[in-house]
């Protein structure tokens, strides 16, 4: 049996190569990144493009606009689904709003020339636990499946979730009571909540606080359900007016409206203590935003083409399987040498004949390394004890 590591481990690994995507736009197609900005008092939204990823200095108007005040007289709130082919739009329910939310559709994703109102709504005017308390809603999201709604108040300071039953559809929405989270329980500041956002996939969740322009950060154990919701850090912005933000798919960019400017900071790790504004990266808008939906760079009609920025080859140790033969391909240590003349001479050699030439007077214990054959050589009439110690010779 050959029990020789076979040299060939079972698999072949696999090298582990770290890249760095970068995105070549297709000729003519829609840039990666896209805002589309919510104006409450002009009551339209607004479409701008950013030609360079995260560099808001590129932002340019699209011209393409949309007027929602059939639907809407005072906008607070906008969400646009994942792949841009839904929006809604939350109306204030005070000073003359209905505190509806409708819904439109997109023939192309995130083309706001193909907008149109769908004629579906849902009522948001009364406060879901208690009709009778106070209820202005100022922003609504969705998670990324488009299965949970959330509608942020400022009266309550609360975030109220809904379910969706069909993904995106407001006719299956639904509320359990109970399902809310109260902002004002975590901190010791007041707080007027403007803007919410999910971030890390439903990880994290940031409010907007226009009392003293700051963004508070949430950690969410159980991701989009806010119940589980835990207070982290809070930061301010150190500007002077605050009215929406965005973030871009990786967590890596804040958007931040301070009003005629869109404010660019760079954050790490999802994280709003490391907030770092990046100087010349501001975009420039027309006016005042109620709300912002940034259209993700990983979602765009765009080509990426990732460029190897560091190759890392991992060796794994080989799982070695033995190889099993008839042929043994390990030659023994030690292998005996067994033959008819022995390979070591006794120190004392009886001599030892049909007829014995002495006869000892005692017994003599030599030692000897005995033919080993088939036959006896001789037999003798006197048999002295033999102590046999094999001598082994290694090949």
């Amino acid at each position: 049996m050959d029990l020789t590591p076979d040299a060939t481990p079972n698999a072949t690994p696999t090298p582990t190569v770290t890249t760095t995507p970068t995105f070549t736009p297709i000729a003519g197609a829609i840039p990666s990144q896209i805002f589309f900005v919510l104006r409450e008092t002009a009551q339209l939204i607004e479409q701008y493009s950013v030609p360079i990823n995260n560099i808001l200095s590129s932002m340019v108007n699209d011209d393409v606009s949309f007027d929602v005040s059939s639907e809407a007289v005072r906008p607070q709130g906008l969400h646009t689904s994942t792949d841009g082919t839904k929006v809604f739009i939350l109306d204030d329910n005070v000073n003359r709003g209905t505190g509806i939310i409708s819904e439109y559709d997109l023939g192309t994703g995130w083309d706001l020339s193909t907008i149109a109102a769908s004629g579906v709504t849902f009522n948001a005017s009364k406060n879901p636990e208690n009709p009778s308390l106070a209820f202005r809603p100022s922003d609504i999201i969705m998670d990324e499946t488009g299965d949970n709604m959330y509608i942020l108040d400022d009266a309550s300071d609360n975030l109220y979730q809904y379910s969706l039953g069909t993904a995106y559809d407001l006719t299956t929405v639904s509320y359990t009571p109970g399902d809310y989270f109260d902002l004002s329980a975590n901190t010791s500041k007041p707080i007027i909540p403007i803007t919410v956002l999910f971030g890390n996939l439903g990880n994290k969740l940031y409010i907007l606080n226009k009392y003293n322009n700051s963004i508070d950060q949430y950690v969410l154990p159980t991701n989009y359900d806010i119940k589980t919701a835990v207070f982290e850090k809070s930061e301010v912005l150190r500007v002077s007016q605050t009215y929406s933000m965005s973030l871009n798919a990786d967590g890596s960019r804040l958007f931040v409206d301070i009003g005629n400017a869109f404010a660019s900071y760079q954050l790490t790790n999802w994280e709003v203590d490391t907030l770092d504004r990046i100087s010349g990266y501001d975009g420039t808008v027309d006016g005042v935003s109620r709300a912002i939906n940034l259209r993700q760079a990983d979602i765009g009609e765009v080509t990426p083409t990732p460029t190897p920025s560091a190759t890392t080859t991992i060796t794994p140790t080989p799982t070695v399987t033995p190889t099993v033969s008839d042929t043994p391909a390990v030659t023994p240590t030690v292998t005996p040498t067994i033959s008819d003349t022995p390979a070591v001479t006794p120190t004392v050699t009886p001599t030892i004949s049909d007829t014995p030439a002495i006869t000892p007077s005692a017994t003599v214990t030599p030692t000897v390394t005995p033919t080993i054959s088939d036959t006896p050589a001789v037999t003798p009439t006197v048999t002295p004890t033999i102590s046999v110690t094999p001598s082994t010779t290694p090949l």
